[in-house]
């Protein structure tokens, strides 16, 4: 407080007041002669906190045409750590209804319409997420499905069954399952003016998963204050093409159901079984991996 350039920069305050005469007047000015007085310096403490609280409540009392300053701050947080797990889930957290797989469950009384329809048979990994990496993640969904709901949004047995196995609202932070929509123009990708309000999200066209993940991540940190670094995004698929997007991304994109592909006529580019948790693996850096004749195969951009 003894310097001078200190008392010129921080004691003289100025607040916009309409006058007749000048639009800004200043409310509170303290010279630097006065400021080096020594009865004075000791309310500089009381004289600091009066000028703040005027500078937030405004000068001139309720007359009109006053103006007042606001301050908008947002806060974000984020670790080191901070890892999003974003899955598919026909074929990916499902497995066919009709043919045999091995360590799948069963849920009777909750119907999938997937692929033909049937009852829900959830992969291997599906009940088993919180025992891959990803438990230490924040969880979505981006898938082509309605995973048992429909257009409208409403919830489902499977839907239901599906928040659960994520982790709950915890990991999600949403409840709710939001509807994507497609370019307005007739083009198959992501309409620009649409974004997430959920992290779990349906009827994502395939081969345009990475637009829906990147919006996942903006709304993170947009409504929810948490910053998730492109490398910490991870994303799970049983298709190839949903894979191939994110190749000019800096995301994590890992195709699953690797071990069997549906061998019914036309539908070969889709998982028979689902995904395992073998095959959630933790990568850093933009790792895209496919199955290539039933072998793991990884691409680093």
């Amino acid at each position: 407080f003894g310097s001078s350039s200190f008392q010129t920069k921080y004691i003289s305050v100025r607040q916009g007041v309409a006058s007749s005469n000048d639009s800004t007047r200043l409310c509170l000015t303290f010279s630097t002669s006065i400021m080096q007085s020594p009865c004075f310096r000791g309310l500089i403490p009381s004289i600091v906190l009066g000028v703040i609280a005027t500078g937030l409540c405004g000068c001139g009392g309720g007359g009109g045409g006053g103006t007042t300053t606001t301050a908008t701050t947002t806060t974000m947080t984020t670790t080191p750590n901070t890892c999003l797990c974003v899955f598919d889930v026909d074929r990916t957290l499902t497995a066919s209804q009709k043919l045999d797989c091995a360590n799948t469950t069963v849920k009777q009384g909750i119907p999938d319409p997937a692929y033909g329809g049937g009852t829900l048979k959830l992969s291997q990994l599906a009940p088993n997420i919180n025992e891959t990496f990803c438990s230490r993640c924040y969880s979505g969904i981006v898938t082509r499905g309605e995973a048992g709901g429909n257009a409208g949004g409403h919830d489902s047995k499977e839907r239901k069954l599906i928040l659960g196995m994520l982790g709950g609202k915890e990991k999600t932070l949403s409840e709710e399952w939001q509807q994507w929509q497609a370019d307005p123009a007739g083009k198959p990708s992501q309409n620009p003016a649409w974004s997430a309000t959920s992290s779990m999200v349906f009827e994502v066209n395939d081969g345009f998963k990475n637009q829906c993940v990147e919006s996942i991540v903006a709304w993170f940190l947009k409504l929810k204050g948490i910053l998730i670094e492109p490398e910490m995004v991870h994303f799970f698929d049983d298709r190839e093409d949903n894979i191939d997007c994110f190749k000019s991304t800096r995301y994590n994109a890992h195709q699953v159901s690797c071990a069997g592909r549906d061998p019914t006529p036309g539908m070969q580019n889709v998982g028979k079984c689902g995904a395992t948790t073998e095959e959630i693996v933790e990568s850093k850096g933009g790792v895209h991996s496919k199955c290539a004749a039933q072998q793991r195969s990884e691409v680093v951009v």
